[in-house]
């Protein structure tokens, strides 16, 4: 599912392109191209009357197996209602991208259950991947995620699933919990725009993001030139 997302070639797609919704039809569009059982959605409802960007389908069965969140970098400054760091979270209303996620807005499935995989993808307009992978960081403890609550969860669920407990077996476990944070992380070493984290839902289970960037033109510094 995840070699799906392909950006060599896209950024023909990409020259003229200003906004989110103009990037990820964009993108929607030259993913369907691929020959692949999927189909590519833009604009798919999601909790209430929230949508998100894109949509992955099985073609077959028509089952939303995949959704993803986009996100230009910066945050537009189009409006007092954006917030600068809204690819976290937001002082105010739930338009932030991880947040969505957290807060079982956004990665849902055709029959309303929570997927365990979604992503995020990135059109960034200034600056590079290293500057990014910090600056989101930095907003992630910025937005009290820590270790603490994943571990919390991580117990909480081995709790319900099993009424017998090996303690041993938990102990060995929870080591790989207890020193993950809600931080993005390199999935590849050699790939800085291909990302990963994990993080904690309000019903108590966690949710895998994949986080896919590409750099975008920006037709603002472009006309400038």
């Amino acid at each position: 599912m995840f070699t799906l997302i392909k950006f060599y070639s896209l950024e023909k797609q990409t020259v003229k392109k200003k906004g989110e919704t103009q990037h990820s039809t964009a993108y929607a569009n030259f993913m369907a191209k691929g020959g692949h059982n999927f189909s590519f959605m833009t604009e798919i409802s999601q909790k209430g009357s929230c949508k998100i960007d894109i949509g992955i389908y099985d073609k077959d069965t028509d089952d939303l197996l995949f959704t993803i969140e986009a996100k230009v970098l910066p945050t537009p400054n189009r409006s007092k209602d954006r917030d600068i760091h809204e690819y976290v979270y937001r002082d105010k209303g739930n338009g932030a991208a991880i947040q969505r996620f957290k807060d079982e807005v956004h990665g849902i499935d055709t029959n309303e259950n929570l997927l365990a995989h979604n992503a995020i993808l990135a059109y960034i307009k200034e600056e590079d991947y290293k500057y990014w992978l910090q600056k989101i960081n930095a907003w992630i403890v910025d937005a009290g995620w820590n270790k603490n609550s994943l571990y919390l969860k991580f117990f909480s669920e081995e709790i319900i699933k099993n009424h017998q407990i090996d303690f041993k077996e938990l102990v060995k476990k929870s080591s790989l919990v207890e020193n993950t944070t809600e931080s993005l992380k390199l999935k590849y070493s050699t790939k800085e725009n291909i990302l990963q984290s994990v993080h904690g839902r309000k019903n108590g289970t966690i949710v895998h993001l994949h986080h896919f960037w590409v750099i975008v033109p920006n037709t603002k510094t472009s006309k400038k030139k």
